[in-house]
């Protein structure tokens, strides 16, 4: 007899917290979607300082069944693995602007649209980096034409040399694949959504 289906948990707002072995990594699930039940003990070591705050937008682009990941040209699997658009929320800017932004910058393509907000995460990415990321997650899509694969290029605003990147679709089921994290809202994507106006690109009708 093959494995039986069991009904998952409730849903509940409750955060959960969940860490892996490295004492100064963890992960928050912040907001709705988070299973009731038994929780990991939550917590820091004491002699481990705090880490600095990093306000991050986060996209999930979907298109038919799909997801837009990329990887970096010329860097090895090992070293920056998989990823999708993310970036630094600028002073004053709103998640969702810097989502879009973001989307275009390392994409290279401009007609996108916020679906939804998928929640908030925060994520320890040391040792790569000494920096606790707040990830606000938006599930964005694309108008019009798209490559299955195609090579882009992030400027990072003129601050440091381009960063050749290679983009393309990866089936959602795959989307464990994921780097530091990243793919820790993507069930929600399967939630039922809520009403809210599509936030568009800025010069698109």
């Amino acid at each position: 007899m093959g494995p039986q289906w069991r009904r998952p948990p409730p849903l509940s707002d409750a955060p959960i917290t969940f860490r892996n072995r490295n004492p100064r990594s963890s992960a928050t699930i912040v907001g709705r979607g988070a299973a009731t039940g038994p929780r990991p003990r939550a917590g820091r070591r004491e002699d481990v300082p705090d880490l600095p705050l990093v306000v991050k937008a986060l996209c999930y682009v979907v298109r038919d069944g799909g997801l837009l990941v990329f990887r970096h040209v010329g860097a090895s699997p090992e070293e920056v693995g998989v990823q999708v658009p993310a970036g630094t929320v600028r002073p004053g800017e709103p998640p969702e602007a810097a989502a879009l932004r973001e989307a275009r910058e390392e994409t290279g393509l401009d007609a996108f649209t916020v679906v939804r907000r998928l929640g908030k995460t925060d994520y320890d990415i040391s040792p790569y980096r000494f920096e606790l990321q707040r990830r606000h997650v938006f599930h964005l899509s694309v108008d019009g034409p798209v490559p299955h694969r195609w090579r882009s290029r992030e400027l990072h605003d003129g601050t440091r040399p381009p960063t050749e990147l290679e983009c393309f679709w990866i089936p959602l089921a795959q989307g464990h694949v994921l780097q530091s994290g990243q793919g820790a809202l993507l069930g929600r994507l399967f939630d039922e959504p809520r009403s809210a106006v599509p936030q568009r690109s800025p010069g698109r009708p």
